[in-house]
């Protein structure tokens, strides 16, 4: 359990930083993932690949999340028709929280403009932008795990590039001037291209590798308790079984002995008999 949980851990923990851009959001998330895979493990059928099915658990807990922390957030706001469509694709992201450090840029607000820029996206062209390019995952493994086809696959690719490079060039080019950056957008996304997956800290692996021994430890116990009850129903049956077949082998020998002695009534000659 502990070695699956720790390869499943350097698996997702890109991903999921990369989408919800909170590293103890994305924390808390990796280990809800975790639960969610180890108590579904003996389930776990191979329509899919193993690497294939943990990411599928851990984009859809990412996705309720921010669906989660939107809700929240907007219950305490009023939003305008023409913004609240655009506030709900940013997810209300706060940029200026989060740095990823697998990308390298030369200042934070160009780091801040870039994933402005990828809420922007719809769901499933952010999926397919992460997994693709921060997480470098073939386009078939990609494929496989949100269920499209490959052709499907790299037409959102497209529109999401597309769409990535309209924002930078639209509404983000008022701070790609301010910090004069040079090749503006192309050069933003390129620096996604070229970016290098993050990895968990060896404290956070840690804490990974006891939630796995915790949780092996309680799924023993409740084996053990699932098996001791098995057995007492069995003993419970087994005992029950014996008794019936106890009084119905005293029924046959009761009525073996009533039949023996009328047979032996019936060999006796009678008074009249022997007189005549």
């Amino acid at each position: 359990m502990k070695l699956f949980a720790r390869e499943a851990t350097t698996w997702i923990y890109n991903t999921v930083l990369s989408y919800v851009q909170n590293k103890e959001d994305a924390e808390e998330i990796i280990q809800d993932t975790l639960i969610s895979a180890l108590s579904g493990l003996k389930g776990f059928k191979n329509e899919a690949s193993l690497k294939t099915w943990v990411y599928s658990i851990a984009l859809n807990k990412s996705k309720d999340f921010l669906k989660y922390k939107s809700r929240k957030k907007r219950s305490g706001k009023i939003i305008s028709i023409n913004k609240a469509d655009r506030d709900e694709r940013a997810q209300y992201f706060e940029p200026s929280n989060f740095i990823h450090p697998g990308i390298e840029l030369e200042s934070k607000e160009q780091m801040d403009i870039i994933f402005t820029a990828i809420n922007q996206l719809s769901e499933n062209q952010k999926t397919a932008i992460i997994l693709a390019k921060f997480d470098k995952i073939p386009q078939k493994e990609i494929a496989d795990i949100m269920g499209l086809s490959l052709k499907a696959l790299e037409s959102l690719l497209n529109r999401a590039k597309s769409n990535l490079k309209e924002y930078l060039e639209g509404e983000g080019i008022l701070v790609l001037n301010r910090i004069k950056m040079e090749n503006k957008a192309d050069k933003l996304i390129e620096s996604i291209e070229y970016s290098r997956r993050a990895m968990p800290s060896a404290k956070f692996m840690k804490k990974i590798e006891d939630l796995a021994l915790r949780y092996t430890t309680v799924a023993d116990k409740v084996s053990l308790s699932t098996i001791m009850a098995i057995a007492a129903t069995f003993l419970l049956l087994l005992t029950v079984n014996v008794m019936i077949m106890s009084k119905s082998n005293i029924s046959s020998i009761g009525q073996s002995s009533d039949d023996i002695a009328s047979s032996s009534i019936d060999l006796i000659p009678t008074k009249s008999l022997y007189y005549e």
